[in-house]
């Protein structure tokens, strides 16, 4: 529904764009101004009557609208209740479908079994067929050789007829005789099995005695292959002996060497410990020749009392020097003499300082007469 405004509103005038003027001179048309808009006067009736219109109108259109809702509610209430129709229907169609293919599968799995089946019976009764056939030409083979032995062993009862027909024969019938001859079979098969049983017991103690030869033989040759491996361990056993003598011998050597450097060490260190002990006026006491301990502990304390003694000492030595060369002119005479006295004491210093790392460190060292 358009507003009420817009629907009472004058159209303005439009332009005049020719102008018979204007296209002979050629100048720009101007636009006209349109006229002043020009309302219709409102009044309340006015409002309320087309008040009443709209509603009138809005009615007729929701009465439209709810027709055709009704209708078309319908229609889907109908269209739904089909669609329910058809998909029951295509449930029951896609079930039927189901098993008639599974129905199909297990007729077709049945027949396809049976084929198989007819197919191995038909091979299994046509190999059936061929042996039976193979069979039945043999015995026919047979038949007709039986025959013919027949019509050939037809001769040997003509002759036991005759036989038979002499006088002096012992037999009165063919019965016995066929008798007699059956037990004389006997008696030859049950001979020839005892002399197969006793010549069977024969090679079997020629077996046994052999096996038992051949087993001492074996047991022979592994008394000897036994021996032979006792001989090597034992030659075996004889050389490791001779190499750990051998060893044994070194080692002992070796230890003496280690024994004599020790107790050549072990004096050294006691002539150091006395020789300390003398200058230092200690009493050197009980000490053996193997305790080595106490002795070094000694040596090493007398080393460390003559290193801090050592500084002081050349500080000393050092003014020496100095007065000896302020006084060279006066003592001109003895200054030899006292520099190889010092020279004599550093040495002897430095060789109570490191006699362990000095060759000719022991070679100054003099021993007291009542040693």
């Amino acid at each position: 529904m358009p507003k009420r405004i817009n629907r009472l509103k004058l159209p303005p005038l439009k332009p005049v764009e020719k102008n018979v003027l204007l296209e002979i001179t050629g100048e720009q048309p101007l636009k006209s101004l349109g006229e002043p808009k020009d309302y219709v006067r409102l009044t309340p009736e006015v409002d309320y009557i087309i008040e009443q219109n709209k509603t009138q109108w809005i009615k007729k259109q929701w009465r439209k609208k709810r027709q055709q809702t009704e209708s078309c509610v319908k229609e889907l209430v109908h269209q739904w209740r089909i669609l329910e129709q058809k998909e029951l229907l295509f449930q029951r169609t896609i079930v039927a479908h189901n098993r008639f293919v599974r129905r199909n599968l297990e007729k077709r799995e049945r027949a396809l079994l049976k084929i198989q089946n007819d197919t191995e019976l038909i091979k299994k009764r046509t190999r059936d067929i061929k042996t039976l056939s193979l069979k039945y030409a043999v015995l026919k083979d047979a038949l007709t050789k039986m025959r013919d032995e027949i019509v050939k062993h037809s001769i040997y009862e003509k002759f036991l007829d005759l036989v038979m027909r002499e006088i002096d024969c012992p037999f009165k019938m063919l019965f016995e005789f066929l008798t007699k001859f059956e037990v004389l079979l006997e008696v030859k098969e049950f001979c020839m099995q005892r002399q197969n049983h006793q010549m069977s017991v024969t090679i079997q103690m020629q077996d046994s005695s052999m096996q038992h030869f051949r087993h001492q033989q074996i047991v022979f040759i592994g008394i000897r292959n036994e021996v032979n491996k006792l001989s090597e361990r034992y030659d075996e056993t004889v050389r490791r002996n001779i190499a750990s003598e051998a060893l044994l011998c070194r080692v002992i050597t070796k230890t003496n060497d280690l024994n004599n450097e020790v107790k050549s060490c072990q004096h050294t260190i006691d002539t150091i410990y006395r020789y300390i002990c003398h200058r230092r006026g200690i009493p050197p006491g009980s000490l053996t020749l193997s305790q080595i301990e106490p002795k070094v502990d000694v040596i090493k304390h007398t080393l460390e009392g003559y290193a801090k003694l050592m500084p002081a000492m050349r500080r000393k030595s050092k003014t020496k020097r100095d007065r000896k060369s302020q006084t060279s002119n006066r003592l001109s005479t003895s200054k030899s003499e006292r520099a190889s006295y010092e020279r004599e004491a550093d040495k002897r210093h430095s060789s109570l300082v490191n006699p362990y790392f000095e060759n000719d460190a022991f070679s100054q060292f003099t021993y007291p007469e009542n040693w």
